[in-house]
């Protein structure tokens, strides 16, 4: 389940995002939004669905080494041991998984082939399979353990992954610590059947959580274009254009959190819009945006705009 740090990253994402979309109507604009939080969903389908591709793979090259009149016979692709991954097939045979899988899945391998065959290259020629595939008789905690490795130690470790997250859905690169420790539990946690509760896994450990992530947005969206002019008036000797989009966009995201969402504390907002702001922005940002955020905030007590602490 995501936190309060990812909740504002995604409220982030859609504030960005919002400068260059024209289209004002609210409807639009919310099913936008959904969309930033859908691609956890994405992410986990793609990552689960790509171990599968890797064991069709498998299967494939076992039938063309089975056909070969080479007579050269190499134990990497006649090993069963893969394309016959108990845990694998487990999911596939699961009506659950295998229709969640088809009706979410997005992805058509067959275009990105290229990945699967860099990955399925990786692993064959890595220690992990030289050691599943000497297992004459394997286990289902066998298969399950070979899949957690190649996964923790192969697949996520690739670069061209990463290229390929990066590419397909602008979200995916700050969705994947989250939806990565999804995955590995899922492996974990996978058995005969039970696969429901991690398929309809809840976004948010609370409704408070869900009410705060649908606050944030609301205040957000519908608060930004005065949030920049308030903004404005504590730039001085800056030219508002001049200055980093995602610093503005991270300004007026605190200051709507902070006279609108009274449960948490100004300094826990500052602290999490100033982190936020080191990982996203440029090294001087972080200093930047305290600075302005504090200037608000003690003018708006100043005012009695701001009561609270």
């Amino acid at each position: 389940m995501i936190n309060r740090r990812h909740i504002r990253l995604k409220v982030m994402q859609y504030l960005y995002s919002f400068q260059f979309i024209e289209n004002d109507d609210t409807k639009v604009r919310k099913k936008y939004f959904n969309d930033c939080f859908n691609s956890v969903n994405s992410l986990f389908i793609m990552l689960v669905s790509l171990i599968i591709e890797l064991q069709k793979k498998s299967q494939k090259q076992l039938n063309i080494s089975k056909k070969s009149i080479s007579g050269i016979q190499n134990k990497r692709y006649l090993s069963k041991n893969f394309s016959q991954n108990s845990l694998i097939k487990n999911w596939l045979n699961n009506a659950t998984i295998s229709k969640y899988i088809r009706i979410k899945n997005n992805f058509n391998w067959d275009i990105n082939y290229k990945l699967i065959d860099i990955l399925y290259n990786e692993t064959i020629e890595s220690e992990i399979y030289d050691k599943y595939i000497s297992i004459e008789k394997n286990s289902f905690e066998h298969d399950k353990q070979f899949v957690s490795s190649i996964y923790s130690e192969i697949i996520i470790q690739n670069d061209k992954l990463y290229d390929f997250i990066q590419d397909t859905n602008i979200f995916w690169s700050d969705d994947f610590p989250f939806v990565n420790s999804l995955v590995i539990k899922f492996i974990k946690n996978s058995k005969n059947g039970g696969y429901e509760s991690f398929l309809t896994f809840d976004l948010f450990s609370s409704k408070s959580d869900e009410n705060f992530a649908d606050s944030l947005f609301r205040y957000a969206m519908s608060n930004h274009k005065s949030n920049l002019l308030l903004i404005n008036k504590y730039l001085k000797n800056w030219d508002v254009e001049r200055i980093a989009k995602i610093d503005l966009v991270l300004i007026s995201l605190a200051v709507s959190e902070i006279l609108n969402i009274d449960s948490i504390p100004i300094k826990v907002s500052l602290n999490e819009y100033i982190e936020i702001a080191k990982d996203y922005s440029s090294d001087k940002s972080s200093f930047f945006i305290n600075g302005v955020l504090d200037k608000i905030c003690r003018d708006l007590k100043k005012n009695k705009k701001l009561t609270k602490e």
